[in-house]
């Protein structure tokens, strides 16, 4: 019997093959995502004089096994959106590969840790991040910041994952009217006075300068007509 190491590759051996019993020993690991199959040849010689040999060949197929994780193309995503963006709009879209070599190890699924109150949606296939169209929206008043976490996770047994952040900034929009307090009404003013009549209490919502800034003007100025003089004159018999 012969004693035959196979590598397939020119490296170090896979294989080892006992002299005496012919059982044929993996000797180093095998990476599916490198070498898919090797052919083992091993040759037997006899003690004779002139000694005779001959050999065997023996197929091995490397099966995959789920050891390669997904992984993003870009780990940390931001992005700026107004908070008047529609309900639907795409906020980005992730990717993520898996190196293992065949399904289902390598098919990846895309999920959200998080949907933040049901605000965002992600396709599981595409990875496409949505403003979820059931959701409550975008606001820069509610809150001006959204950190998501996305998670994509392949199908192999046991399945194995990785995680990226979306940062959703949402930049204010304009979409607050200025607001009057409360005034006294009426508002008595004594006559021939002068100076500060009263401050009239105004707000704006939004959450940004110049958006959340106001002035004030009048806008029309009218009066009440006046009361008519009382008649003079000297009251004679009771008659004016």
């Amino acid at each position: 019997s012969s004693n035959n190491n196979s590598s397939g590759s020119g490296d170090a051996p896979y294989f080892a093959v006992n002299e005496s019993t012919g059982v044929v020993t993996l000797i180093r690991p095998l990476d599916r995502e490198s070498v898919e199959g090797l052919n083992l040849t091993v040759r037997a010689d006899d003690g004779g004089s002139p000694p005779l040999n001959t050999t065997t060949t023996v197929v091995i197929q490397v099966a995959d096994g789920n050891d390669e994780m997904p992984v993003f193309d870009t780990a940390d995503v931001a992005v700026t959106l107004a908070e008047n963006t529609s309900v639907g709009t795409v906020v980005c879209t992730l990717v993520a590969t898996d190196a293992d070599a065949t399904a289902p190890n390598n098919v990846v699924l895309f999920s959200l840790a998080d949907t933040d109150g049901g605000r965002f949606f992600i396709d599981p296939i595409s990875g496409v991040l949505t403003v979820d169209v059931t959701g409550a929206g975008l606001d820069h008043e509610r809150l001006n910041s959204h950190t998501v976490t996305v998670v994509a996770r392949d199908m192999g047994v046991p399945a194995l994952g990785s995680t990226a952040t979306v940062t959703l900034t949402v930049s204010d929009v304009n979409d607050h009217t200025p607001v009057f307090g409360a005034l006294p009404a009426p508002l008595s003013v004594f006559e021939n006075s002068d100076g500060t009549v009263l401050t009239v209490p105004v707000t704006d919502d939004d959450g940004t300068s110049p958006n959340n800034l106001f002035s004030l003007s009048l806008a029309n100025v009218s009066a009440w007509a006046a009361l008519p003089a009382p008649t003079s004159g000297t009251a004679t018999n009771g008659t004016a």
